[in-house]
């Protein structure tokens, strides 16, 4: 058998599991969060109620259109309704809802200043 003159350096077993392991806690890790965001993330159903019912409210506010009304856009309900507060003849709430069958996907509720012009 043949000596070598010098040493050749590399990585013992050890070390080569210790940094496997490094890595396989990383991924996991990792893995852990990524199914945490995609699960708890707004889906796009949700956001196209957010978009639809902020649309109806500045919609509302710009034409002075204080009516209630129902609409069936993309699939969703979005119903709007103007309530009282608090005796006040000037004061409303305006309630802006998008449903999904029964479910309630968004809700949108504001107060609102109604002037006679």
């Amino acid at each position: 058998m043949v000596k070598l003159a010098t040493k050749i350096k590399a990585f013992s077993i050890i070390e080569s599991m210790v940094s496997m392991v490094i890595v396989v806690i990383t991924f996991s890790l990792s893995a852990m969060v990524i199914a945490n965001v995609t699960t708890t993330g707004i889906s796009s159903e949700k956001q196209d109620a957010y978009m639809l019912v902020k649309t109806m409210r500045d919609e509302t506010l710009k034409n002075n259109r204080f009516i209630d009304e129902a609409i069936e856009i993309k699939g969703l309900l979005i119903e709007k309704t103007i309530l009282g507060y608090n005796r006040n003849e000037e004061l409303r709430v305006l309630l802006i809802k998008a449903l999904k069958g029964e479910k309630t996907l968004y809700e949108s509720k504001e107060i609102i200043i109604i002037t006679a012009e």
